[in-house]
């Protein structure tokens, strides 16, 4: 009967320890400098924390919720939280996007000849004229 009461009781305290809201904290990085004012997030909730100019935080969270870091520039993270998590000091990557290719269909510079032609009627175009003057060494 003893060893049916511990049995139960060791249990009961494992199934409540996962329930149990834990502080998670940590410093955010691009791997050099801290970063401020990312956002840290619990998926699914609006439990929300910004990192400080430290590039730290603290956020609170369950085991088995996946936090989410998101900052402007960056690829977003996610981890999910184990129980043995305490400490998570994520570094952020650039998200870099490739262009495959750029066209230009108009555009709306003018040539010289053009500007030239417009200076004696639009008094705002500034015409410039110098000299090259060279000096004998």
């Amino acid at each position: 009967m003893k060893n049916l009461f511990l049995l139960f009781l060791i249990i009961s305290s494992i199934s409540f320890g996962q329930d149990a809201t834990k502080t998670i904290t940590g410093i955010v990085s691009d791997g050099k400098n801290p970063l401020d004012n990312v956002k840290i997030s619990v998926l699914e909730s609006k439990n929300t924390v910004f990192t400080d100019v430290s590039g730290k935080y603290a956020i609170k969270a369950r085991i088995g919720d996946i936090l989410t870091y998101n900052y402007q520039g960056m690829k977003t993270i996610k981890i999910k939280v184990e129980d043995i998590t305490r400490t998570l000091n994520p570094v952020m990557i650039p998200d870099i996007t490739e262009l495959d290719e750029v066209i230009v269909e108009a555009s709306e510079r003018r040539s010289q000849k053009d500007l030239e032609l417009d200076y004696s009627i639009n008094n705002n175009i500034i015409k410039f004229r110098f000299k090259l003057i060279h000096q004998g060494i």
